[in-house]
């Protein structure tokens, strides 16, 4: 019965009841990387915008914090570099942990030897997606996944991870090119955890 958001422009998240009236608001110093939960024990999941400047594609984050109902800060993590960053959804899991979404920065060369075909490089570099778990005790990265690991090309058979894309569903075709040409290329959006099966979406 209660609605969670946080407005893009905004430095505070707010959760309504279904007649619209604030039940709370959380005012921080960093607007939103398009990313906002609740955990089940009351503490607000949130992602931040630290203004990176080589990663600034659409949900640009860098920061996750948990925040108790009152507005304090209880733990916050900083990925944000000149090689990676943290952009859109973050999850909490139930070890407590928390899962985000990231993109890694590949040079035009790194892509070109791992099969990419150079004609497809319109940006000189591609960003793809990884997953990164993170121990909020410690801050100690104890799992990570990369899109990059995963690949199949059947550009250059000189190459790494040559092979029939389509005979390779659980790989990620290297030179597939989304509606938009662009480095943000695998662009996902959102992470879940499934518990009963222990898989990640």
């Amino acid at each position: 019965g209660y609605t969670l958001f946080a407005p893009m422009p905004y430095n505070a998240v707010y959760l309504i009841n279904n007649e619209g009236r604030k039940v709370n608001e959380w005012s921080g110093t960093y607007k939103p990387a398009l990313s906002v939960n609740l955990l089940e024990d009351g503490r607000l999941l949130h992602t931040c915008n630290v203004d990176n400047s080589r990663f600034n594609g659409g949900g640009t984050g860098g920061r996750v914090e948990l925040v108790d109902w009152d507005g304090a800060i209880g733990w916050s993590y900083e990925y944000s570099t000149n090689l990676h960053c943290q952009h859109h959804d973050a999850v909490g899991l139930p070890s407590g942990n928390v899962l985000f979404l990231a993109w890694e920065y590949k040079t035009r060369q790194q892509c070109i030897d791992a099969g990419r075909n150079p004609n497809l490089l319109f940006y000189n570099s591609l960003w793809p997606d990884h997953l990164v778990e993170v121990d909020v005790v410690t801050s100690s990265t104890v799992w990570e996944w990369h899109v990059w690991d995963h690949l199949v090309q059947q550009y250059d058979s000189t190459k790494p991870n040559f092979g029939v894309v389509a005979e390779h569903p659980e790989l990620v075709n290297l030179n597939y090119v989304p509606g938009q040409s662009v480095a943000d290329w695998n662009h996902s959006n959102s992470v879940a955890y499934n518990a009963d099966l222990d898989q990640v979406l």
